[in-house]
């Protein structure tokens, strides 16, 4: 996963009324520009102070994120997590990210390798990030029975036992659910159709443009 969709997952992440509020589409960066596609989430969340940029003053959009650079994000992103949290793998005590690795670990928002390795500077995969995403946000299925479906599918998701599978059809469809009786799993009663978040990613975007929209159109309905 790239840094510019990291930044895209996180702009979609927050309120309306505070992604008007920290809207701009102006940034430092020299390649981050008015026309790409992610100069809106990556200018907005720069200003929400989420993302620094590189030594060099580029925010590297295209590059693949590495996983303590996520876990870095994330601890900004949610904010609060203890700052002194004990060393929780093999491999990061030393790291410039240690700290931050060590309290997202705490919160179990991320769980390491079997070795007990975290591999930090390795890259972080979709699937990974989509079950990090969906930890902190307590959407958790416990089971294929826990879906719809009618559901959105993908080609290379389709193993109901594959560790990823249930992240990343929750992270896939908009519905509504109800809270399973273990107060941490959730069952879906109702699909939703997702908003139109192209809107935002155009030059002449307004924060607003989002307001209301359910992207009927990429369903083929008016």
């Amino acid at each position: 996963m790239t840094r510019a969709e990291v930044a895209t997952i996180l702009f979609r992440l927050i309120t309306d009324e505070h992604r008007a509020s920290v809207w701009t589409q102006q940034n430092p960066f020299p390649d981050v520009q008015i026309g790409n596609w992610f100069n809106n989430a990556v200018s907005t969340m720069f200003n929400d102070g989420i993302f620094t940029g590189m030594p060099d003053g580029t925010f590297e959009p295209d590059r693949p994120i590495t996983r303590a650079e996520f876990a870095v994000t994330m601890s900004r992103f949610f904010p609060g997590l203890p700052i002194d949290a004990p060393v929780a793998f093999t491999d990061t005590q030393d790291h410039w990210a240690a700290a931050q690795i060590n309290a997202v670990a705490s919160a179990g928002w991320v769980t390491g390798y079997p070795d007990g390795t975290f591999r930090p500077d390795q890259s972080i995969t979709r699937a990974e990030v989509a079950a990090i995403v969906n930890r902190i946000l307590g959407r958790l299925p416990e089971t294929k029975y826990d879906l719809l479906p009618a559901m959105i599918t993908w080609a290379d998701n389709m193993d109901p036992f594959a560790w990823y599978y249930l992240y990343i059809q929750e992270a896939t469809n908009s519905h509504n659910y109800v809270r399973s009786d273990d107060g941490i799993h959730e069952t879906w009663v109702e699909l939703l159709y997702p908003r139109n978040w192209i809107l935002l990613e155009q030059p002449n975007s307004n924060p607003w443009d989002i307001k209301d929209s359910t992207g009927l159109e990429h369903y083929g309905i008016s």
